[in-house]
């Protein structure tokens, strides 16, 4: 916005997001932000909650180390709070992440034969699909103008969109399309990897069965509504898709209960959306957990973990060892898709990446 009162509020809270989240509370003390949490020994101790997600993620609290932005981000004041995350003296911060890896699980979960070959290859996924996607309009283009990076980040945005069972309104209104034209983008992905389109309708149909959905080493999800009971056999028809389905096809719009069945409808998206993310989120935190547990049967001293993404503190004489070993337990291959990871060392966390 060009509004100086709007510019001037948004500064504000940015500033003081950068105060109350990376330096102290906006209270004044020392509640609140790193500050709040430093220790004696002038180092943070963040807690990993293994039970505090409902996908199987860790958690952290304090303070939030998944509250950090990305590599190679800034804030507009150029700070970048992953510099101040450094190793212990005489040693160095050796670090790695999977590399798309909830878009490798989406190829593994799907299976479809297409989207494996183009995350096996080692080219930019997004770039594939937006080739997926926009077909000439896309792969004709200069790849350093303008149009082709907006085509990549629409194509990138809806993919993320699909693995997170959002449909095609809540796409067009994030990404300023109309609806028809986020649709053609949806479609066209479809179209090219059908297995991902299929892959979706199968957790549908294990939604409409079963109530829940399983990762890929069996950890259950049922989404849970607060008006919804558990999917025994009294309740099934309440969890029922179709159930919902043939309401709307007879032009009944409340249930027994009372419910609106426009309002059961979004219960039933939602319970999708929650059904894909569960899956995806919680095969990648399955992957990541396996690897925790072989660096930590191998000795290594685990700092942090952020999602795909490993830190280890190291002796400096054992740098090359760490890196060998932490993109060994990251690099796997699992039905056919390459799981791929490169470590770097540093004496930051941002010097790191």
């Amino acid at each position: 916005t060009r509004n100086p009162l709007a510019q001037a509020i948004l500064r504000y809270r940015g500033v003081n997001k950068l105060m109350s989240t990376y330096i102290r509370s906006s209270k004044g003390d020392d509640e609140g932000g790193l500050l709040g949490y430093s220790e004696r020994d002038g180092r943070i101790h963040a807690n990993q909650n293994i039970c505090g997600t409902v996908t199987g993620r860790f958690s952290s609290s304090g303070p939030n180390m998944q509250n950090n932005p990305r590599p190679g981000t800034t804030s507009q004041w150029g700070v970048n709070p992953r510099r101040w995350f450094i190793a212990s003296e005489g040693r160095k911060l050796v670090v790695a992440d999977m590399g798309q890896a909830e878009v490798k699980v989406l190829a593994l979960l799907s299976g479809d034969k297409d989207l494996i070959a183009a995350v096996n290859s080692g080219e930019d996924i997004h770039s594939e699909f937006a080739t997926a996607c926009f077909g000439e309009r896309f792969t004709c283009l200069d790849k350093d103008c303008e149009e082709r990076k907006e085509l990549r980040l629409i194509a990138k945005t809806v993919v993320f969109g699909i693995m997170y069972g959002r449909g095609a309104n809540s796409i067009a209104e994030n990404l300023g399309l109309t609806v028809q034209e986020a649709q053609e983008v949806i479609d066209s992905f479809f179209r090219r990897f059908p297995g991902v389109a299929a892959y979706i309708n199968r957790i549908a149909q294990q939604l409409n069965t079963n109530g829940e959905v399983r990762t890929l080493k069996g950890r259950p999800r049922r989404p849970v509504f607060a008006t919804f009971p558990p999917p025994d056999e009294a309740d099934r028809a309440m969890w029922n898709f179709a159930y919902f389905d043939e309401m709307k096809r007879a032009g009944i719009e409340e249930d027994e209960s009372g419910d609106d069945y426009r309002n059961a409808n979004a219960r039933r998206g939602r319970a999708l959306r929650q059904g894909i993310n569960s899956t995806i989120q919680g095969t990648v935190a399955e992957l990541v957990n396996d690897a925790l547990i072989e660096l930590t049967e191998k000795g290594w001293d685990i700092v942090g973990q952020v999602h795909d993404e490993i830190i280890l503190d190291v002796p400096e004489d054992r740098v090359e060892e760490a890196e060998r070993d932490l993109t060994e337990v990251l690099s796997r291959e699992y039905g056919g898709v390459k799981f791929t990871a490169t470590a770097a060392h540093g004496d930051s966390w941002a010097d790191a990446k």
